[in-house]
């Protein structure tokens, strides 16, 4: 009876200590960096995760500061602590806002989920007060650094080329820093969102950008363009682009009537960092007009030309001749899909082969976009190439435009060369690769025997595995170990090793809505596999990702310039198909997910 009334004793005392803080695997907090603000200051706020399962945390849900603030970006950070052979992770994300009207106000709690539970904060009080108007500020040194900077120093400002487009017509974005203060260097914190915009991003040297000067109101700035961007809408209607925001390195010098002070600083001064953000962008979309639209409309929108032509002329049978079919001009020309040409049935067609050029001159987008085919003629005779058109629309002329090529003359004699039936068997380029491999060579001999003898027991497999066992599962579990430690600390190493198992769920994701309806949704899933598999390979964000940057880093991993190719080609078909008006049938899609998942495989093996 004894043992029993201690064995009870001691299950309540446990009970207690678990359910106590000490032993609670989350523990949430938020809280900012100031309680008191000026109107058209940023604030902070931060969220702090802590104990065993703050890394499988999900992202918390924010309170709705839209009434009082402007969001602006966010970020991360992680600290391990070991104490007594425990280790403690502490996470802790921070959000930045801008005030926008004064007054006090409540920051309700921030919620977090994690393990089927849901964590919450405390509310937090602040009050908006009036902005002085005034960068001359008490001095004090716990003030913050970058408040030493004032918003006529150092701005950040979006030019675009008009604000009212058309669908699918260019919206050419240039940002630039101002500045009057020693800016060292820049990073992006947050990008522009731009879901519903075709995207071609024509910055030119980001991390050392060319600077001039401008006389803006009297005083001069140094000027830098760090980004120019080209939006081409999808939908009609009034949208507005989130403001980007950067941080800032500038090296400033502390000004003291100290002598002293004036001695021991640095005479090179010293490196603050200040976040800066451009004004939000209202950009209204005008829907392309209705009337005397062409039944045959190809979607395209801007000033164009088109050619036809041939290599030769004069031909004989069985002889190949390249058709080529040439669209330039301003616009989106990576959305223009594959011409309808209805060629004779004198001719063996193969499918084309596109190549495109787009570029970025004086803020205009333009370009070249060349479909190659190749014709082999069966009969002869004089042959007549049909005459190409394509329906696109010139907002410079507010109108529909049917643009239209000659026909082209082909003159074709008979061969007398015979027929080359070897070459037209019937068969498929993978059927044509499984010849002489389907069918495996059958030996002749077997192989010798040999008599059975007692083996002793120490060399019995069995006995070896068993005795083996204990130590490979000690070694498993230390190795194992040492894994889950690394993916909770090492941010890289956890993207990396979850990669593969991330890009098969996302293309589950697009078998699910593999669907001539839904084809959009399916090539949506299969880019973010896509783009997701080599962020997380190469430990970057995937918003902002730029294409010529991502194939530096995999070339100097030793990525063959053929799979780097392949690999951004299936980008490119998801984000043409994405945006293109024609539909895939479901033969297409499947072709499609077996191509990008032999990318990824592929990749995976090289990096």
């Amino acid at each position: 009876k004894r043992f029993f009334k201690k064995l009870f004793i001691i299950g309540i005392y446990a009970a207690v200590l678990s359910s106590s803080p000490l032993f609670a695997q989350l523990q949430v907090k938020s809280y900012v960096d100031k309680n008191i603000i000026e109107n058209g200051d940023q604030f902070t706020l931060f969220v702090e995760i802590s104990g065993k399962d703050s890394q499988k945390s999900g992202q918390p849900d924010l309170p709705d500061l839209s009434a009082f603030a402007a969001f602006l970006g966010s970020g991360s950070s992680r600290s391990v602590q070991i104490i007594n052979g425990k280790m403690s992770v502490t996470k802790t994300l921070q959000y930045q806002y801008q005030a926008i009207k004064e007054g006090k106000f409540t920051i309700n709690p921030v919620q977090v989920k994690a393990g089927g539970k849901t964590y919450s904060t405390g509310s937090i009080n602040i009050e908006i007060v009036k902005s002085s108007g005034s960068t001359q500020r008490p001095q004090n040194r716990s003030r913050s650094n970058s408040s030493m900077i004032s918003s006529k120093d150092l701005y950040l400002r979006v030019i675009p080329n008009k604000h009212k487009v058309y669908v699918n017509e260019p919206l050419v974005l240039t940002y630039k820093i101002y500045t009057r203060v020693d800016v060292t260097s820049f990073g992006f914190q947050k990008l522009p969102e731009t879901t519903g915009f075709w995207v071609e991003d024509f910055t030119k040297n980001a991390s050392r950008p060319v600077t001039k000067t401008e006389v803006i109101n009297g005083v001069r700035y140094t000027v830098a363009t760090i980004k120019e961007m080209a939006l081409f809408p999808m939908s009609a209607g009034d949208k507005v682009l989130e403001p980007m925001v950067i941080v800032c390195s500038v090296r400033v010098k502390r000004r003291s009537n100290d002598i002293f002070d004036s001695f021991f600083d640095d005479p090179f001064g010293r490196q603050i960092n200040k976040s800066i953000a451009s004004k939000p962008l209202k950009i209204s979309v005008k829907p392309l007009p209705q009337q005397q639209k062409p039944a045959d409309f190809s979607g395209i929108v801007g000033n164009y030309v088109i050619s036809a032509s041939v290599d030769k002329n004069y031909v004989s049978t069985n002889e190949a001749v390249t058709f080529k079919f040439i669209v330039k001009g301003s616009g989106n020309l990576k959305t223009l899909p594959e011409p309808k040409i209805k060629f004779s049935d004198d001719f063996e067609v193969y499918p084309p082969k596109v190549t495109q050029n787009v570029s970025f001159t004086s803020g205009i987008v333009h370009g070249t976009k060349t479909f190659e085919y190749v014709l082999i003629p069966r009969k002869p005779g004089i042959k007549k190439l049909p005459a190409v058109k394509l329906s696109v629309f010139n907002p410079a002329k507010n109108k529909y435009e049917l643009l239209s090529t000659k026909q082209i003359i082909l003159n074709v004699k008979k061969s007398n060369k015979k027929f080359d039936s070897a070459a037209h068997t019937g068969l498929t380029k993978e059927e044509v690769m499984l010849v002489d491999k389907d069918i495996r060579f059958i030996k002749t001999e077997c192989s010798r025997f040999y008599p059975a003898k007692p083996e002793p027991v120490f060399s019995n497999l069995w006995f070896l595995i068993l005795m083996l066992f204990p130590v490979l599962s000690i070694t498993t579990a230390v190795i194992y170990r040492r894994h889950a430690d690394k993916m909770m600390t090492d941010q890289a190493y956890a993207r990396n090793k979850r990669s593969s198992k991330m890009a098969k769920k996302r293309l589950a994701d697009a078998r699910k809505v593999m669907d001539e309806e839904r084809g959009k949704e399916f090539y949506a899933e299969a880019g973010k596999a896509l783009i997701g598999f080599v962020a997380d390979k190469l430990n970057i964000p995937e918003a902002g990702l730029i294409t010529k940057d991502v194939k530096e880093k995999l070339k100097k991993l030793g990525v063959s310039e053929k799979t780097i190719n392949e690999y951004f080609e299936c980008v490119n078909i998801c984000d043409i198909k994405r945006f293109s008006p024609e539909t895939s049938t479901h033969d297409e899609m499947k072709s499609f997910i077996k191509r990008a998942e032999d990318a990824i495989d592929l990749l995976n093996r090289e990096i």
